[in-house]
């Protein structure tokens, strides 16, 4: 008999990834100071995309906020080990507040230990385009997301925010249930969902410079998933609805 107790927790049984913080290296550009602060930032972890299942409300993404920006800024560089699980969603991320087009301006929230998942709200953390005259990219390999924003001049925020949305879709769609799951953020060593290989930024300010004092070296996430007798009641219920729809459609048909 199959055991279905190993679906319950993704996070336990996702693979703790391997790689260690690597060092961070950043080009000098002609008349722009290169500084490091700090060497991480702060990252905060929730989940996205609610979905209502035989009464109840699940969650089938997860989103990573990352914080700070500094002052002066031309170019930013993030890059973030995922486990396989994880899937990028390039098409819903993007930069907040003065670093965007459109975007919110979110104040940060770094995760510090072990806490609750939040969840993204419809207002007030949606992110924007690039701006004009600008470069953002992402690049997607083997587990591992390089960003790379060149604002192509200097930008400073008016106050402390947040400076990117990352979205991310399990791989294998199951509905997580929040109020039995969790993030720890990691001062040093690596997590099962997230690492921060490094980050860093370009800016023309030398003294006030990128980086954040409650940075995460890594995140684990323990998400739990329904049990199989709900997750059969579920299945039956999208199946009796497929059948409705599909009836309906061929009594139309027919009149």
């Amino acid at each position: 008999m199959k055991d279905h107790r190993r679906f319950r927790w993704i996070g336990v049984l996702a693979p703790a990834f391997v790689g260690a913080a690597a060092a961070l290296s950043c080009s000098q550009a002609s008349a722009v100071e290169v500084g490091f602060l700090y060497i991480k930032a702060s990252l905060e972890v929730g989940v996205d995309d609610p979905v209502v299942m035989n009464g109840r409300t699940y969650y089938r993404t997860v989103y990573v906020i990352v914080d700070p920006p500094a002052t002066d800024v031309t170019s930013f560089d993030l890059s973030l080990e995922h486990a396989s699980w994880l899937s990028f969603d390039a098409a819903k991320s993007g930069p907040y507040g003065v670093f965007s087009v459109g975007g919110d301006s979110p104040t940060p929230a770094p995760g510090v230990g072990t806490q609750p998942l939040g969840v993204l709200p419809a207002t007030g953390k949606s992110p924007g385009a690039p701006l004009p005259g600008s470069s953002l990219n992402f690049t997607d390999s083997a587990g591992v997301l390089n960003v790379h924003y060149d604002l192509g001049g200097p930008v400073s925020a008016p106050g402390d925010q947040d400076l990117f949305l990352l979205d991310f879709d399990l791989a294998t769609p199951l509905p997580i249930d929040l109020s039995k799951s969790s993030a720890t953020y990691l001062t040093s060593g690596t997590g099962n969902a997230f690492n921060q290989l490094s980050f860093g930024c370009t800016t023309t300010d030398s003294v006030d410079m990128c980086g954040s004092p409650e940075s995460a070296t890594g995140v684990s996430l323990s998400l739990a998933v329904p049990e199989p007798e709900t997750w059969a009641l579920m299945i039956a219920g999208v199946g009796l609805v497929g059948l409705t729809l599909r009836r309906r459609r061929a009594a139309m048909a027919v009149a």
